[in-house]
């Protein structure tokens, strides 16, 4: 299963490959693909590991941050089927 996370503190090559270190060496991790102009991190892993977890196998200098992502279907759904109730009049 591939996680992406936001991961501050990466300012260059040098902190890419650290980041990619540290993930890499956690049992369960299979790929780790660090992007230092996106801020984060493409982690695949063959079984779960927590947040808190992969944060602590990094230095202090980063905060790893799970990536909000966004339900398309959740979105399109929730605008465009609003109930509007209509008040019944009485004559």
């Amino acid at each position: 299963m591939k996680h992406t996370y936001k991961i501050h503190g990466m300012t260059c090559g040098g902190c890419k490959a650290s980041v990619e270190k540290y993930l890499g060496q956690l049992d369960n991790v299979t790929k780790v693909v660090a992007n230092v102009e996106k801020g984060g991190a493409e982690v695949t892993m063959s079984g779960h590991i927590s947040a808190q977890t992969l944060q602590n196998v990094l230095p202090e200098k980063y905060l790893l941050s799970e990536k909000e992502t966004k339900n398309i279907f959740h979105s399109a759904y929730s605008t465009s089927h609003k109930i509007e109730e209509k008040s019944k009049i009485q004559q």
